[in-house]
Order: structure tokens, then sequence, then C-alpha cells
């Protein structure tokens, strides 16, 4: 976790517990309003680990782009 730490603030990660980030600004009452995401559940099975962690390789996605 240390590395980890280490690496999201030489990335400009801030430890400011009153810093702003983008999913304050998520309205989750949309949340399936739009219907399956069917665009991305492929993308998700083929990179990081694989489709054993969908969810995982969601997340490691949004790191990626944050």
């Amino acid at each position: 976790m240390t590395e980890y730490g280490q690496y999201f603030g030489a990335l400009g990660a801030t430890l400011d517990a009153k810093a702003s980030w983008f999913l304050d600004e998520v309205d989750v009452s949309q949340f399936g309003e739009l219907g399956d995401d069917v665009h991305s559940e492929p993308y998700y099975q083929q990179v990081f680990n694989g489709e054993a962690t969908p969810g995982i390789n969601a997340m490691i996605a949004v790191f990626q782009a944050s």
C-alpha cells in the first residue's frame, strides 16, 4: 500500500480529506437508468486480470483515466 501511495502521489494525488473528487458529483440515483453497459463489458474481460475480475479491471481503468 505504501508503494501505491507513492505512485499516486507522484501522479499528483492528494491526501487532503477535504479535497473534492469527481465521484462527489456522481448522482447515484441515475445508475441503471440507461440500461446495461454492454460496451465496456468485453473490454473489462480482456484487460488487466482478465474476465475473472471485471470489477477490479473497471476500477483500474478509472485510476488510469484519473
